[in-house]
């Protein structure tokens, strides 16, 4: 099993939050997986009871994010021990299950520093043992998007992205949301290029 990152992203309205709840009722169920959610917002409080850990508090949110970073460094370890060469979820060797991180609404987690320290390890090192980070962003692009980092912009772009599309007003006429732009925006930030500002936030919702 190859353990991707996932990144769901879109403007207010166009359904990310749905998204998310069908992807967790895909995994509820799933054979050697585990289910940890940050809930900030409370957007998922259904999810509290359902998930195998749940956070909706800032302090709850980092310990889950430390508790994750120290599953990393023992996996990493046992993995190693048994000198097996990827994660596989349910292995017999290392009897290890898939763990999914979902980070609803990250932004709200990624104000703080620490945890803006601790989830660019989760979505650097987690994928090689089996944590996998799923996280939700309005789509505004710019320099303070990923809560600054370039690490974890750069880990999310290059996973699975699924960009929902919402409603725009260009030039008077309502169309879809530009994914074009936010393309473009998103490689500007990426790779530091600071023409990645303001505009680039406009362009893209």
């Amino acid at each position: 099993m190859t353990v991707i990152n996932e990144l769901i992203t879109g403007p207010i309205g166009s359904g990310k939050t749905f998204t998310v709840r069908q992807r967790l009722a895909d995994e509820i169920n799933a054979p050697n997986t585990q289910t940890w959610v940050i809930d900030l917002y409370t957007n998922l409080p259904d999810w509290s009871s359902k998930a195998d850990r749940y956070a909706r508090t800032p302090d709850a949110a980092r310990m889950l994010l430390q508790d994750a970073c120290a599953e990393i460094e023992d996996r990493a370890a046992r993995i190693a021990e048994l000198g097996l060469p990827e994660f596989v979820a349910g292995d017999e060797k290392h009897g290890l299950h898939l763990v999914v991180i979902t980070i609803e609404e990250t932004q709200a987690v990624l104000d703080d520093l620490e945890c803006v320290r601790l989830v660019e390890r989760m979505v650097r090192m987690g994928r090689k043992v089996g944590l996998k980070t799923r996280m939700t962003n309005t789509a505004r692009p710019g320099p303070t998007a990923f809560g600054g980092s370039l690490v974890i912009a750069e880990q999310m772009a290059a996973g699975d992205v699924t960009e929902l599309p919402g409603r725009s007003v260009v030039g008077g006429v309502t169309g879809r949301g530009k994914s074009r732009a936010f393309d473009e925006a998103t490689a500007r930030l990426v790779t530091g290029d600071s023409a990645a500002s303001d505009s680039d936030a406009k362009a893209a919702t």
